[in-house]
């Protein structure tokens, strides 16, 4: 938080740092030294101290000329001095004797580039090379992922920002705009306005430790300096044209001859600054437009005509297809003997209408038996309109003011909710989402240099930003397609089949949670910012303040997952719904090898069989109240508005000891408040009994402890609401103080070994070690909150029975109960009109009632907090080269403690000890599990039998667990066993396991870690000979226990020891190059080739640049579930990856083989796009077993192998020529992808989905680009 600076510069601005020096060299001081600016002439003046130094601290980035005079001595002058954002320029002079009316003209060199103050770590663009550079959004943002240490996981967002730098979690990023920051608050995954080249003046990219008064995120700065006027005239007028016809098709549309989609893509504007009164008012504008006549790839899961006909596929261990027409088999149950679906009813009528409206599959995908995937194209058309006035006024030499407005408009159809149905009869995917967004930025600020050695400048700014997502709701899909048995008399109800959690089919109409939910946000970010910078002798102190105000409204339909505002029917088996033996086929193994599923396969036959009958799980809604906690009608969004407060401060000392060592003391200190919403609609959870707050390490010790000695402990939990509870909904941190220090050496050895190596002041030795904290983003102090128990309820009818509305339809019986659900369980389409959930009466404190699960979800920040922090340690040696080249090796280091993550309380306690066996819960699933797994009988356990005694008269407790819940011993699904097993123990009137008020309870608190380490080799060439080039290599190496950004509504799959997941994060990439180049062909007039007028006129002002990224894979995991370890039922939790028994070969592009070698017991399914990263699949495939939960310490994710590696190569050329003096036309074509070159996304390895282990379906996209495919823009410029 708190960094070295460059001598106290700004973020908006470098610092010019030298000593002036005779021809003996002994120093000079009294000297005056003066810096002009050579765009608007203002000028800054300072005297040089007793050891000939000079400082000028703030300096806005530009051209300037240095001049240096004292009398006795030639006057020096320093011509086109380049200063930049955030980096000193070292420029000593030396003054040669004679009159101060001579003048001596001195060149910049490289070694001014050479950073002798900081320990900062990063990069800067000019303003040249972001016009020049091929970006196809033409957004200085992009060129973010050029930093070294930067892992991009990709993604298609305008401005997308999301990707982890130098270890930092990937939302810890911060864009400025002219010292204002216009990160979009919320998530922190992009920026609130676009930055267009033309209106931007310098990109610099921090990498680690960055100045003092970037002090809001731990993250990578992104320092932007907008353009501006000045006493000349510029402008452009400017185009860009992208279509169809210069793309090349993606590899998924030629996978299935699909021909490219038709988009046209029209970016155009124009930019003019000049003076407004010479040397004193300066106004810069910039308008650029966007209209993008774009579509997307989409893929949906959609049932095979098999399914369609009530016919379930599975493959037994010998691959060969089994099929089962759930209206006439008899290989269910006992035996293998028994009906399948006892009823005799076949599917459902209601799912049998439903799935007549989604296309038949296309492409590979789902399971490729009962499922398949269906590609298409959606249109998906954008308007952008964007706009930028800069004002600058000049009052005295001392006093300057600037100005500035942003207005920014998105209007986008989305791909991400899309109606099948006209796809269905040969017409076209449709898009049912059109989210706008607007969003501005208002700046000032007021610079004053008090005198020479003391400059104070004041920022204010005000960001506003507002979007919806535009989502058709559920409610108004489900009157679109008005399917046979949706309709009551709270209007028409969306049924969702297979569509839980983990989706496994889709809907004709996108009505899932994450796709159909609304969510409107209206943010405003306020911010006060006042630096002062004073120079003294050697030092230069640097002090500021900053306080933001926060607010923010945030309207939304949904608890993340779940119900919505919106009736839905859920036709799935997984979260009340549960299958037993007595709807399952056998599994195969020992004896039984023929009509049979594999026993991995058992979940999937739940899912598919509930679907398939339309059999209900539950009927839910999202219910709100008001500040009474009197319910509201049906289909009230949620809505809280907040505000929130920052504040932050910092006092720094550079000490210029001696001319060659620099060292850096500084302190900083600020704090978050909690949220306060208006109408106080926020709810703490409470331990009922004692009123105390529950917070997320303490409740799971204490449930971890009771279970070591054989208990359980579920105190009675409660929800008060803020204003009653007289306490925000987290405490505030006022711990967050950031101590900081850096040196840096720039010798000036120039005699034997050592100055052969270092040179005379060619070398910087660099090291810094800073301590600094977390952004909390909104999305995790309000929108976590706001999820809470109390004002919004998720309300539900839980795996109704046959008859909840009437006799029920033939067949019925509800009295089997759970035992046989075939039989118990409500129709859809068969049994009568859907039964609708009632709203409880609640009082204060808010006590979900025992033993009904009365609250689907609990979403709660932990009310004692923390702001997650990094030690960051950083050694860098820069060495400059011949040829006006730099090379720097760097070490940078970092260790994050505390971060963000969230924990399940509902954690079943998996280490539970019978007190009469000894044997823990563990210990008993793990033998019972693999004896399943292996096609035995298990053993009697001592565990289940103690622990639920009179289960099963006349038979084990074992026996009938195995029975019941097989599915989940055979996939490891620890949760569901337990939300089973608690059933039972109510029915024995035994206390339950887990809290059985709320399903499941989400909190987020402060245990993650994480540990970075990497080397860094950068070589950067500056512009000379019309040659610019840099380039950097990273070899890193990150780990985390599964840390997320705050956005990610996911807990450790292990809350009580989060440590089992240790290893390689997900952006662990060990090697990766970035490098971007420049290049003025020298060809026409003044150029070795050239030759009369009309020839130099063609072979002039040509240029060619280019962008190149590599990176190796990321780390990759075969899951086995989401509950191993009893997370939640929910589905909240991170996968659990599975335990390599030999390790794998790494995936290779050039390993395509789609089948396996030889069928095997676990064979893989042949077939899909061909390509599969395992030259054999079913080899891998079994190098895999599940995790041992009494005794695994660590998942395969400590053990991971990598994926498909990537690289990238963007050209871009292009054509100036001079139409007069002043006036250019230019020409550009960009090739993005030039090479067409084929990167894949990694398949996605499941112990459940053997099917599509390794099978490659799909291209990778990078991150601003809509799709893989070679994408070519011409581009056309007026400049004057």
């Amino acid at each position: 938080m708190f960094q070295p600076a460059a001598m106290a510069q700004s973020a908006t601005s470098g610092a010019v740092v030298g000593t002036v020096s005779d021809q003996t060299g002994a120093v000079v001081p009294k000297a005056e030294v003066t810096l002009v600016n050579l765009d608007t002439n203002a000028s800054q003046t300072q005297v040089t101290n007793d050891s000939g130094g000079y400082i000028f601290p703030n300096v806005t980035p530009g051209r300037y000329t240095l001049t240096v005079k004292m009398a006795g001595f030639r006057t020096a002058t320093v011509a086109n001095l380049s200063v930049e954002v955030n980096r000193t320029a070292t420029t000593p002079v030396k003054l040669e004797v004679g009159g101060d009316k001579e003048i001596v003209e001195v060149t910049a060199t490289a070694a001014a580039q050479l950073q002798t103050t900081d320990s900062q770590i990063g990069n800067t663009v000019s303003t040249d090379a972001i016009l020049r550079l091929p970006t196809l959004q033409r957004n200085a943002t992009e060129l973010m992922g050029l930093q070294p240490g930067t892992a991009n996981q990709g993604g298609s967002g305008q401005g997308a920002i999301q990707m982890r730098v130098g270890g930092a979690l990937d939302d810890q990023n911060t864009v400025t705009v002219d010292g204002i920051d216009i990160t979009q608050n919320i998530v922190a995954s992009g920026v609130s306005v676009p930055t267009p080249a033309d209106s931007i003046e310098e990109f610099r990219g921090g990498v680690t430790n960055p100045n003092a008064n970037l002090n809001r995120a731990s993250g990578s700065n992104i320092t932007l300096i907008g353009r501006r006027g000045s006493n000349a005239i510029h402008g452009a007028l400017y185009e860009y044209l992208q279509n169809s016809d210069l793309n090349s098709n993606t590899w998924d549309n030629n996978l299935i001859g699909l021909p490219k989609a038709v988009i046209h893509d029209n970016r155009f504007g124009a930019r003019l600054g000049g003076p407004i009164k010479k040397n004193k008012t300066f106004l810069f504008g910039n308008w650029e437009e966007r209209r993008f006549e774009s579509a997307a790839q989409v893929t949906r899961t959609v049932p095979t005509q098999s399914l369609r006909n009530g016919i379930l596929q599975f493959r037994d261990t010998n691959g060969a297809i089994q099929q089962f027409n759930l209206k006439s088999s008899a290989l269910c149950g006992a035996g293998g003997s028994q009906a399948c679906d006892p009823r005799g009813l076949g599917i459902s009528p209601s799912v049998a209408a439903q799935f007549a409206k989604e296309p038949l599959p296309n492409v590979p995908g789902g399971d490729g038996l009962n499922t398949g995937g269906f590609f298409g194209v959606v249109p998906t058309p954008i308007r952008n309109d964007y706009g930028v006035a800069r004002l600058d006024h000049i009052f005295t030499d001392k006093i300057q003011f600037n100005g500035s407005y942003t207005y920014y408009r998105q209007i986008q159809t989305s791909s991400l909710q899309v109606s099948m149905v006209d796809a269905a009869s040969g017409g076209n995917l449709i898009s049912v989402r059109n989210p706008p967004n607007r969003a501005s930025v208002t700046a000032a600020s007021l610079t004053y240099q008090v005198k020479p050695t003391l400059l104070n400048t004041f920022r204010f700014g005000y960001v506003h930003d507002t979007d919806n997502t535009g989502a058709t709701s559920p409610t108004q899909a489900a009157g679109i397609l008005n399917t046979p048995g949706t309709a009551t008399a709270a209007g028409p109800i969306a049924m969702l089949v297979g569509g839980g959690v983990s989706s496994f089919l889709d809907s004709p109409i996108d009505m899932d949670t994450q796709r159909a939910r609304y969510q409107a946000d209206y943010a405003g970010y306020w911010q006060y910012i006042d630096d002062v910078s004073w120079v003294k002798g050697k030092h230069t102190a640097n002090f500021g303040l900053q306080f933001n105000k926060i607010p923010y409204t945030h309207v939304r339909a949904d608890k993340v997952v779940g119900s919505l505002s919106s009736l839905a029917a859920l036709v799935d088996s997984g979260s009340f719904l549960h299958l037993t033996s007595a709807n399952e086929p056998q599994t195969c193994g020992g004896a039984v090898s023929s009509n049979c599923i594999r026993s991995t396969d058992l979940k999937n036959w739940d899912r598919y069989y509930a679907a398939t009958l339309g059999l209900v799980d539950n009927v839910g809604i999202l219910t709100a109240r008001d500040a009474s906690l009197k319910p509201l009608p049906f289909g009230t969004n949620l809505r809280n508005q907040t505000n929130q407060y920052a504040t932050y401060m910092y006092a720094q000392d550079s000490w210029r000891v001696t001319q060659s060592l620099t060292l850096t003391f500084g302190l900083a200190y600020g704090w978050q408040t909690a949220p306060t919403e208006v109408n106080n609609l926020q709810t703490l959870q409470i331990d009922a009994a004692t009123g105390g707050f529950i917070s997320g390490p303490e409740y799971l010790a204490a449930k971890q402890a009771a279970a070591l000695q054989g208990q359980t402990y579920n105190p009675l939990l409660g929800y008060q609401p803020v204003g009653n509870a007289h306490h925000p909904v987290v405490s505030v941190d006022y711990g967050d103080v950031a101590p900081r220090i850096s040196a840096a050496w720039n010798p000036s050895s120039s005699n034997g070994v050592l100055g052969s190596i270092l040179g005379n002041k060619k070398t910087v030795i660099r090291g810094g070690f800073a301590m600094v904290y977390d952004r909390t983003n909104t999305v995790q102090t309000v929108l976590i909150p706001m999820l809470g128990v109390g004002f919004g309820q998720t309300i539900t009818v839980q795996a109704p029975f046959c008859n909840a509305s009437g006799a029920g339809g033939a067949g019925c019986s509800a009295s089997a109960g759970s035992s046989n659900v075939g039989l118990s369980a409500f129709r859809m389409g068969t049994d009568g009109t859907l039964p609708l959930p009632t709203v409880p009466a609640v009082s204060v404190p808010v006590i979900p009632p025992v033993g009904q699960y009365s609250e689907t979800l609990s979403f709660q920040d932990d009310p004692n907090s923390k702001v997650g922090r990094s030690y960051n340690i950083d050694l860098s040696l820069q060495r400059e080269l011949p040829g006006n080249m730099i090379l720097e090796m760097a070490y940078i280091g970092r260790e994050g403690r505390r971060l963000p993550q969230a924990v399940s309380l509902s954690n079943a306690p998996y280490m539970l000890v019978d007190q009469k066996s000894g044997q823990s819960f563990a210990q008993a699933f793990d033998a019972t599990a693999n004896s399943l797994r292996n096609g035995s009988t298990p053993v009697t356990q001592p565990w289940f039998e103690n622990q639920f005694p009179g289960l099963n008269p006349g038979g084990t407790s074992t026996a009938f667990l195995t029975s019941a819940a097989k599915s989940s011993f055979t996939t490891g699904d620890v949760s569901t066993l337990f939300y089973l097993m608690d059933g039972y123990r109510r029915k024995l009137s035994l206390p339950t396991y887990n809290n059985d008020q709320v399903l499941d309870l989400f909190m987020r608190t402060y245990v993650g870690q994480s540990n970075y380490n990497a080397g860094i080799l950068t070589l950067t060439k500056r512009m000379s000979h019309g040659l610019q080039v840099s380039g950097n290599y990273t070899y890193a190496k990150a780990l985390d226990d599964n840390v997320l950004n705050q956005n990610q509504a996911f807990f450790f799959s292990n809350s009580y020891h989060p440590g089992v997941d240790y290893g390689p994060s997900r952006f662990d990439v060990r090697h990766t190059f970035n490098a971007y180049y420049y290049y003025e062909i020298p060809a026409g007039q003044g150029h070795r080739f050239g030759g009369g007028k009309i020839v130099n006129q063609l072979l002039g002002g040509w240029y060619t640049s280019g962008i190149i990224t590599a990176r190796t894979g990321f780390p990759l995991i075969v899951t086995q579930g989401t509950n191993s370890f009893g997370a939640d039922v929910a589905g909240f939790a991170q996968t659990t990856a599975a335990i390599p028994t030999q390790s794998l070969s790494a995936s290779s592009a050039s390993a395509y083989n789609a089948a396996c070698k030889a069928e095997g017991a676990n064979a893989v399914n042949k077939g899909g796009s061909g390509l599969n990263v395992f030259a054999d699949p079913c080899s891998a495939f079994d190098s895999f077993r599940y995790v041992n939960i009494a005794s695994d310490t660590r998942t395969g994710k400590a053990n991971p192998f990598y994926g498909l590696p990537f690289w990238d190569f963007d050209m871009s050329v292009g054509k100036s020529t001079k139409v007069t003096e002043k006036v250019n036309v230019r020409f550009s074509a960009d090739f993005f992808n030039i090479f067409n070159h084929h990167d894949y996304l990694d398949p996605t390895y499941s112990l459940q989905n053997p099917n599509a282990f390794g099978v490659i379906t799909t291209s990778f996209t990078p991150a601003n680009r809509p799709n893989s495919a070679r994408w070519i823009e011409f581009g056309l410029r007026l400049e004057f």
